[in-house]
């Protein structure tokens, strides 16, 4: 009966311990593997948050990884699908080091969890984000801005949504106050939505913008005509950063040669994006994809978007008006009532420690473009005809423009509604500007249409003279006096006050080259 009980317990124990080395064993197998390979080699593994935007590409890529390799360093890309909550929980429980973010939804989402990472170099500026629409149902944006009924399938907290509502303030596209935005959890479903009807329009990013075109459907407004206005950047967690700032830099640094690789060798980019996105089947849709993308260089970055060099008065610190321009976005939408930054300031999310040391001790980055103020774009001078050909895009959401009874004279609200115009037109710094002064439809019409005309000489002479940049080519200016009524509001009468005052107005469209 004892031998038996031992026996039973031996038994047990066998069993027992066959079932811990099941459990154990695949970890034993890749101890192993590691020990008797290359990769025993590899002393630190950064973890990186990131989705399929074709703008991550390079720094998720192989030649990164080779780059990397070379300094016993390998990153590993977590594809959270845009999901922007999990993407700052992991971050903020030191599950992720890195993570490549949206300026506008991590202005939003990081907030949730006291930001937790801080922005030390910007990756692209977006030209891929787009609203995508059946072309026979919406040719535009006004018949868009029309249609109460209309189901637009976006992913919330996201780039896509950043841009609806920063289409929104601009061009006054009210997603807010209709039920018709259909939320969905990744950028598959958004594209799967739109193409199979179960949406009519969809706010989405390359590489599916690329994807519907081909399906048919068209882009009716995308970051390609809105410089700047989606940014995406790399952060770090802000105990790894000050653990690791070596680290940190070997990985920049490895990055911006990986940027000048794919310069180089455009080919392999396109295979990068295909193997990255297999719906990509050709490489023409690969190379559009890629072109809703522009890449930042280190040169760049240290000039335009982080101030590298003190002692360069011109250098600017451009992510700090991305985070400024991503908050007045969701404050004016109404989602973020108060300042989100710490202390108000949004430099407590800029760490520029890590390009100020690999600008200090220089890398092999290579010549980039010249930088150039967005205020600052050469137009060539059109005739008559050709601005009557100039494809129209929209008008500028620009509040009142308010000048002084009967005059073209300005007034001091009038100016600062018009500087806020100049910080608009940054971002669209290819489009030409329609300048259409109107009146009311009352009194003389000749002396209506001279009016109108003055006030929008006025409106273009101030510009011109307070952003010396601008090039006068760019602008046409137009009176209509009365000619153009608008629509009345509900309940509202033609001979109202109210309406005799919206009618008094000066709009500003933008138009892009057709002929």
């Amino acid at each position: 009966m004892k031998n038996s009980a031992i026996a039973m317990i031996g038994a047990v124990v066998l069993i027992g311990g066959m079932g811990v080395y099941k459990l154990i064993k695949p970890t034993l197998d890749a101890r192993a593997i590691q020990a008797t390979s290359d990769s025993a080699n590899i002393e630190h593994t950064i973890n990186v948050g990131t989705d399929n935007w074709v703008g991550y590409v390079p720094f998720c890529s192989d030649v990164m990884n080779k780059q990397l390799r070379r300094d016993k360093i390998q990153i590993k890309c977590h594809d959270d699908r845009a999901n922007y909550a999990q993407r700052m929980d992991k971050l903020s429980k030191g599950e992720l080091d890195l993570a490549l973010v949206e300026t506008g939804a991590y202005t939003l989402e990081g907030a949730q969890y006291n930001y937790p990472g801080v922005f030390i170099a910007a990756i692209d500026s977006s030209k891929g984000d787009a609203i995508v629409v059946d072309p026979k149902k919406y040719p535009d944006l006004a018949s868009l801005r029309k249609d109460n009924k209309v189901r637009m399938a976006l992913i919330p907290n996201s780039p896509s949504d950043y841009f609806g509502y920063y289409t929104e303030t601009s061009f006054g596209l009210d997603l807010s106050s209709h039920d018709w935005v259909i939320e969905k959890d990744s950028p598959e479903a958004v594209y799967k939505a739109l193409t199979r009807g179960d949406v009519s329009a969809s706010i989405m990013w390359e590489p599916y913008v690329s994807m519907a075109k081909e399906q048919g459907f068209k882009v009716l407004l995308g970051t390609n005509q809105a410089t700047d206005v989606v940014v995406d950047a790399l952060i770090a967690n802000r105990k790894f950063l000050v653990d690791n700032p070596k680290i940190v830099q070997t990985v920049l640094a490895s990055y911006f040669k990986t940027l000048k690789h794919f310069r180089n060798n455009p080919s392999t980019l396109i295979d990068e994006v295909r193997d990255n996105n297999p719906a990509l089947t050709t490489d023409k849709m690969a190379e559009q994809a890629i072109a809703g993308a522009r890449w930042i260089t280190f040169t760049e970055n240290c000039k335009r978007w982080f101030g590298c060099d003190d002692e360069d008065f011109l250098a600017d610190v451009g992510i700090e008006d991305s985070l400024n321009l991503a908050y007045r976005i969701w404050r004016d939408a109404g989602i973020q009532k108060s300042n989100p930054f710490p202390d108000d300031d949004p430099y407590n999310l800029i760490n520029s420690s890590v390009l100020k040391a690999l600008f200090t001790k220089g890398i092999d980055e290579g010549v980039v473009e010249t930088i150039q103020n967005p205020l600052a774009y050469p137009f060539e001078p059109l005739t008559a005809e050709q601005w009557e050909q100039s494809r129209y895009l929209d008008k500028l959401n620009t509040g009142r423009i308010l000048f002084d009874r009967g005059t073209n004279r300005i007034t001091i609200e009038g100016r600062e509604s018009l500087d806020g115009i100049a910080e608009q037109l940054k971002r669209f710094p290819a489009h030409r500007l329609r300048i259409e002064g109107h009146t009311g439809t009352r009194g003389n019409k000749q002396a209506n249409t001279k009016l109108s005309l003055d006030r929008a000489n006025a409106v273009k002479r101030y510009l011109l003279i307070t952003y010396t940049d601008i090039d006068p080519d760019r602008i046409l200016t137009v009176g209509l006096g009365g000619t153009k009524p608008l629509d009345l509001k509900p309940g509202e009468s033609s001979r109202s006050r109210s309406y005799s005052k919206r009618l008094k107005r000066v709009e500003i469209h933008l138009l892009e080259n057709n002929y």
